[in-house]
């Protein structure tokens, strides 16, 4: 994803201070509900969405930079 005007919410991994991307808050909020049920695991997150193409490169951009 691009750093653009519409990424309100962004996504961090502990002990970095750059973002690793960002995205809307309302896939922030959707991202943050399937990572709850999850266990916090962005690979299992990845494998329930079926529509938000956003949120799908969020869980690859975070699994690339080794947060799983």
């Amino acid at each position: 994803m691009k750093k653009h005007d519409k990424c309100d919410s962004w996504w961090y991994i502990e002990g970095r201070k750059t973002p690793i991307c960002g995205s809307t808050v309302a896939t922030a909020d959707f991202l943050h509900l399937l990572l709850e049920a999850n266990g916090g695991s962005f690979k299992k997150a990845l494998e329930q969405i079926n529509y938000d193409e956003e949120a799908r490169q969020v869980c690859r951009k975070m699994i690339d930079a080794g947060c799983d």
